[in-house]
């Protein structure tokens, strides 16, 4: 039997949710979420009242800003 060749995929983001994110950062999960609401991180909607955020997306969003702010100081 031959394997079929499939094009290989991307693996699917890491979600975690607010409370991860926000242990993860040292700031409160309230921040977290305004932060999703404002536009600052990404964010799935999973339903009406859950919504994920990617992980290495939202390292990368957070590592920018530290940057930002120490070298602004």
């Amino acid at each position: 039997m031959s394997k079929s060749k499939l094009p290989k995929t991307e693996s699917a983001p890491l979600l975690v949710d607010a409370d991860t994110l926000a242990a993860r950062y040292g700031i409160a999960s309230k921040t977290v979420r305004k932060w999703g609401a404002d536009g600052t991180l990404p964010f799935v909607k999973i339903s009406r009242r859950c919504c994920r955020y990617p992980l290495e997306a939202c390292d990368d969003i957070i590592l920018r800003r530290r940057v930002n702010a120490i070298s602004e100081s």
